[in-house]
């Protein structure tokens, strides 16, 4: 494991999701990998979502993952 996130109330200007930018779990992780210099391309990010809610990553998050070059993203919930 690289790192995790949570989703967030805080907002990000370049980083956040939606309306008010807030950091869902997704795009949360990639700010702390990018933060911490971590090179994720080609990595695999694991998405989980308690309750059976919806699992996958929002168009947003999606451009995130696209952008930092992750290869697969495996969602559950």
């Amino acid at each position: 494991m690289l790192v995790k996130a949570h989703n967030t109330r805080k907002t990000h200007p370049k980083f956040g999701a939606g309306e008010y930018q807030t950091l869902h779990a997704e795009s949360h992780a990639i700010y702390k990998a990018v933060r911490q210099g971590i090179n994720i391309k080609g990595t695999t990010l694991y998405v989980y979502r308690r309750n059976n809610n919806l699992a996958k990553p929002c168009r947003c998050c999606m451009a995130l993952i696209h952008k930092y070059g992750i290869k697969e993203v495996i969602y559950s919930g």
